[in-house]
């Protein structure tokens, strides 16, 4: 997957097909944006889904608000 805004400055981009995913599970499962990055980093159904390897860990839970904020503007 390729990164939509991919940087060398501050966190890493996170592509956008593993925002969708993390989203709509998040709002199928009705959890936090902390219990969501947990979810991600651990559960191995959520990351075959969102394309995560095992080894992969979650983004920070503000990386969702961020993009939450940003599709309602």
């Amino acid at each position: 997957m390729e990164d939509l805004f991919p940087t060398r400055r501050g966190r890493p981009s996170v592509p956008a097909a593993v925002i969708g995913s993390v989203l709509v599970l998040q709002a199928l499962q009705g959890l936090s944006d902390r219990e969501t990055a947990e979810a991600l980093t651990f559960d191995l159904r959520w990351k075959a889904a969102c394309g995560y390897g095992l080894t992969d860990s979650a983004f920070q839970p503000s990386t969702q608000t961020y993009w939450r904020r940003a599709s309602m503007s």
